[in-house]
């Protein structure tokens, strides 16, 4: 049960800020909000959870990783609906703020959670929770994209994604209350404690945040601009960010054989030239259905990195593995502060195609460090 608990918790994860993402044009033009307006409101998530995340460790350990993700996930569940019936500007902000927190406190106690099974079963897989966050994200976007295209009001979307994902997690309930994470028990074939490489974490560090903006990019960024700057369709344009959460689980499907066959370093230089190629067709994309394979390429670009990173984060051995986890996971989060704002910023000067072309540029910074992020981690 404690397995079948972390894979909802990460699946319902994956689905909560993924119900609202397609739904910011709709937000965007309920508020009255310009593009960089726009991207302030989304990067405030990302501030909510920096702020939590120094608690966060604190907290899993106080209350534990299961009670501590369950209460974080209803309150989330009983706030989704507020972004619909908001059109002050700074009430969004404060909104997204608080989706931030949750989502922060919520991370930290899923992997916790997960990285606990992972040591009970001796097996990696860790990967494969992650795939299911992907599911809950695409699963959401997915219903999102199909319900915005027959014209269910927004308020009644996020209420009802809110109340599926409630019924979820109060069914189980007990499971996951009873999942305390990672306790004094260690597993076994772990890495013997070594000693931290700080040159190797920075370099990690630059990569996490990288592929944080990466990935922030289409999130932020798909359905805005499919609508705003190609003229598709409210639902069109919802579906841009399915396309592009769906092909980054299908490339976290196959991702461990394409690294049995062709090695860390290949596939990840291979995918990192994807998603600087992607970008770049989004930008030059003149029509909805372009940019949406475009989108979709991004999404299979950018599905090995962060794995990949994790994975080297216990690189130095186990002593130091929590706290590498805790400094990549919160730079990740300062990545993507960066992104939306910054995006943001740029299509105000000039256009969101220029905007977009920043991912770009962070894949083929990627594909350069390819060689050194997987040096030493696998074959």
């Amino acid at each position: 049960m404690r397995r079948l608990a972390t894979t909802y918790v990460f699946f319902a994860n994956g689905a909560l800020f993924a119900s609202v993402l397609p739904h910011l044009p709709t937000i965007k033009r309920q508020a009255a909000l310009d593009d960089p307006e726009i991207g302030v409101v989304v990067a405030a998530a990302s501030v909510g959870a920096l702020l939590a995340g120094p608690l966060a460790g604190r907290v899993t350990r106080r209350l534990g990783a299961g009670p501590l993700a369950a209460t974080c996930t209803l309150l989330y569940c009983a706030v989704l609906w507020s972004p619909a019936r908001l059109a002050s500007y700074l009430a969004l902000i404060t909104v997204f703020a608080l989706f931030g927190m949750l989502d922060g406190l919520i991370d930290v106690a899923l992997n916790t959670m997960a990285l606990a099974v992972q040591q009970t079963h001796e097996r990696p897989m860790i990967n494969g929770f992650h795939a299911w966050w992907s599911i809950g994200a695409v699963s959401a976007s997915a219903a999102a994209a199909m319900f915005t295209g027959l014209g269910v009001p927004i308020t009644m979307m996020l209420t009802a994604s809110a109340a599926v994902l409630a019924a979820g997690t109060l069914a189980l309930l007990p499971a996951i209350w009873r999942h305390r994470g990672i306790g004094g028990r260690s597993g076994a074939g772990h890495v013997r404690p070594r000693r931290r490489r700080p040159g190797r974490l920075v370099l990690l560090g630059t990569v996490a945040l990288l592929v944080a903006f990466a990935e922030d990019v289409p999130s932020t960024w798909s359905a805005v601009y499919v609508e705003d700057e190609l003229g598709g369709s409210a639902g069109i344009a919802a579906g841009a960010y399915v396309a592009f959460v769906s092909a980054m689980t299908l490339g976290r499907l196959v991702n461990d054989r394409l690294i049995e066959h062709f090695g860390a370093r290949r596939v990840v230089r291979a995918q990192a030239a994807l998603l600087a190629a992607a970008f770049a067709g989004v930008a030059a994309s003149d029509h909805p259905a372009a940019a949406i394979a475009a989108f979709a390429m991004a999404g299979v670009g950018v599905s090995v990195l962060f794995p990949t990173v994790l994975a080297a984060a216990g690189s130095d051995g186990d002593e130091f593995t929590a706290g590498n986890l805790a400094y990549l996971t919160w730079v990740g989060r300062v990545g993507f502060l960066i992104a939306p704002a910054l995006v943001g910023a740029v299509a105000g000067l000039t256009n969101l195609s220029t905007g977009i072309l920043l991912g770009a540029v962070a894949g083929l910074l990627l594909m350069a460090l390819a060689g050194p992020l997987t040096r030493g981690t696998t074959p």
